[in-house]
């Protein structure tokens, strides 16, 4: 199970790490002029695979919360961390490249967007922290509410931010 959970993290560091590759080496091509649209289009794909991975570990959590009713605390505590600790990080790339896109645009709006569905996954991996420390059956089903609700707006907001970017 540790294995796993490196392993994980390790994949997340890696498309981390690809996704500024790439934002580098983009923003170096253009001379720092504007990205092209199939360049921005990828970044922001490249965004939201790293947030749809993270989206799975959050549900992973969700399913051994839900199959054990008093599961390692933890462990899930520690998987918690690292996933907070990737969008955190997520975050923080996301920022910087909001700085490079014009203030009104399509681009503000796709990132924008990435960030709506980032804030969900986290809000959904709030809920998730709240849930494995619950003992009464009316909190939890009160929390998993809260969370699958979390979780359907992203993936809502997901496809709305994909069929745009498929406009784009």
């Amino acid at each position: 199970m540790n294995s796993i959970n490196k392993s994980k993290a390790l994949v997340s560091f890696v498309l981390s790490i690809a996704i500024l590759f790439t934002f580098s080496l983009s923003a170096t091509d253009t001379n720092d002029t504007m990205l092209s649209d199939a360049q921005h289009k990828q970044i922001i794909q490249q965004f939201l695979s790293e947030i749809t991975f993270l989206q799975r570990q959050v549900f992973d959590i969700a399913q051994s919360a839900l199959r054990d009713p008093s599961p390692d605390d933890r462990q899930l505590e520690i998987r918690i961390n690292l996933i907070n600790n990737n969008i955190e990080r997520l975050n923080a790339v996301i920022q910087e490249y909001l700085a490079t896109v014009p203030g009104v645009s399509a681009r503000n709006r796709h990132v924008l967007l990435t960030f709506n569905v980032l804030n969900l996954v986290k809000s959904s991996l709030y809920t998730l922290s709240l849930l494995i420390r619950t003992t009464t059956d009316a909190e939890r089903i009160a929390l998993l509410d809260e969370f699958f609700n979390a979780r359907v707006t992203a993936l809502d907001t997901l496809a709305i931010l994909e069929d745009l970017l498929n406009r784009f």
